[in-house]
């Protein structure tokens, strides 16, 4: 997790990056919105290279959820209880593998379940939200297909212990898994599940 203002800023280069190469189009000042309620989870390299990021911004009751600028009709306004995985983005070696995506998952369940986190909401393309549930986030639509820094997205909801069952019978049949979700339990109620 990212606490100093200069990995704070290293991370915000990595999405502008990643952005650009992406073709994704985020709103002017998009990515460093909502200072007072985001966090960020990093994996670097051994040789210190940015590998991915993600950018949590936690319920709160004063700046709100990116989502809301979009579907400001989800029930999430003043909510303390959700956060939104408002910015994911690896580098393109580390795309499709889990090497970069697993640990980031671990740490960012981790830090949710220790904030009281009950429900993580995030935009999807279409053909990314069986991606995510194949990886074992069980994502459910929860609104309308929108225009979302340039591409239609849905607005989708993953409650926490719904994801925390998916991956206990994930790690039942996968190591890279068990040694996530170990990674993800430690110290929270949920290591007796393992």
């Amino acid at each position: 997790m990212a606490h100093r203002a200069d990995e704070a800023e290293e991370t915000h280069a990595f999405f502008e990056a990643v952005a650009a190469e992406q073709g994704w189009v985020p709103p002017q000042g998009a990515i460093k919105a909502y200072p007072k309620h985001s966090i960020y989870f990093i994996h670097k390299s051994l040789d210190d290279r940015l590998l991915g990021a993600v950018k949590l911004v936690m319920g709160n009751k004063d700046e709100g959820l990116p989502i809301l600028g979009t579907w400001p009709e989800l029930p999430l306004a003043g909510r303390v209880d959700v956060a939104e995985l408002s910015i994911i983005a690896l580098a393109p070696e580390a795309r499709g593998r889990g090497s970069s995506f697993l640990p980031l998952s671990a740490e960012l369940w981790r830090h949710s379940v220790l904030a009281g986190v009950q429900e993580l909401w995030a935009e999807l393309e279409p053909r990314m939200v069986n991606a995510y549930r194949r990886f074992g986030w069980p994502c459910e639509v929860a609104g309308e297909l929108r225009d979302y820094w340039g591409d239609p997205l849905y607005p989708c909801r993953v409650r926490i212990e719904e994801a925390w069952a998916s991956y206990v019978e994930k790690a039942a049949k996968q190591e890279k898994y068990r040694r996530a979700l170990e990674q993800s339990a430690r110290d929270t109620p949920y290591q007796s599940w393992l």
